[in-house]
């Protein structure tokens, strides 16, 4: 596979995922004249994506939930159903997504 069609794979990996920058120097990478055939192989695209997603990970810190956000989504999931464990997962999940994104 070479160079051009692993970014392009991986520019559509990153759809909906908040990573402008990361999204933005693929495309720049893509708008250049195409060299000379070449192959790049999983390993450096991976060690390039990690090396892209710890920079952005670096510039903008995680926010947790804080114990009242916990209280509020535990007293907010009804308890009387089968499926209360998950309904708690997923509202803790939306409100770090909230807080995150």
């Amino acid at each position: 596979m070479t160079d051009r069609e692993l970014l392009t794979h991986a520019l559509g990996w990153l759809d909906g995922l908040p990573c402008e920058t990361l999204r933005a120097e693929i495309k720049a990478r893509l708008e250049q004249p195409e060299q000379e055939p070449k192959t790049l192989s999983i390993d450096r695209l991976d060690k390039w994506l990690d090396a892209s997603l710890k920079e952005r990970a670096a510039q903008r810190p995680w926010v947790g939930l804080t114990e009242a956000e916990v209280d509020k989504c535990w007293n907010m999931t009804p308890m009387d159903t089968r499926n209360s464990r998950h309904m708690f997962a997923y509202s803790i999940e939306t409100k770090l997504k909230e807080k995150n994104t």
